[in-house]
């Protein structure tokens, strides 16, 4: 439920009809595509209200990345995306006004609570143990994933209150990454990991002599 005195921002195209007739904030603001760099900047402003933004997912997919805006400067905001998968309010007049047809206004129905979703690669040892900490922190939901699954740290993370599991996965071998993301269709082709951190254990050098690294090639 929203606090009596919350300030809300609606920002989309046809979204905008809906949400001043819905949203029933004192403080509202209609964005031009600019709604989430608006709401972190109102979150900061007033940091004692609850900060609420509508948005539909083209427009919010022009400046989502502000986000992380809001978790550097500890802004507290909820997004709130109308995931239609079109930029409808010109849909509707490409087929309305003009008979069609439909271009470049279709999108794909995405999760976008995916950008909070981090998944690390040898997660048991080195900076593969350190980065875990670090993005949930910063309030994302991370998988480790590593060959020793004993050795990560999902536990510690948990019981710190962090979303965090584990996942048995050696990347050395094709055998040993399939079954990782085959149980887990989150992590599919598309992806709604917005974060990968990858770490192998093992690097093959080669030694090459001085005066053959000078030689023009």
């Amino acid at each position: 439920m929203a606090d009596a005195d919350h300030i809300a921002i609606a920002d989309g195209g046809d979204l905008l009809g809906f949400a001043r007739i819905g949203l029933t904030a004192t403080t509202y603001m209609d964005a031009g595509a600019v709604g989430v760099p608006f709401a972190v900047a109102a979150a900061l402003a007033f940091p004692d209200r609850q900060m609420i933004l509508v948005n539909c997912d083209g427009a919010y997919g022009i400046n989502a990345m502000e986000i992380e805006t809001a978790v550097r400067h500890g802004a507290k905001a909820a997004f709130i995306v109308s995931n239609n998968a079109a930029w409808n309010i010109d849909r509707y007049d490409q087929e309305f006004n003009y008979g069609g047809p439909v271009v470049g206004t279709t999108l794909r129905h995405f999760d976008y609570a995916g950008m909070a979703r981090a998944l690390i690669s040898g997660a048991s040892s080195g900076l593969g143990l350190h980065f875990p900490h670090i993005l949930a922190e910063a309030g994302a939901e991370v998988t480790l994933a590593a060959r020793r699954t004993d050795a990560v740290e999902a536990k510690t993370l948990r019981s710190a209150g962090r979303a965090a599991e584990a996942g048995a996965i050696d990347v050395t071998s094709p055998d040993g990454i399939a079954p990782f993301f085959a149980g887990r269709p989150a992590f599919d082709i598309f992806g709604t990991t917005r974060v990968s951190r990858a770490n192998r254990a093992r690097w093959t050098w080669r030694w090459m002599p001085p005066e053959a690294s000078s030689t023009p090639t």
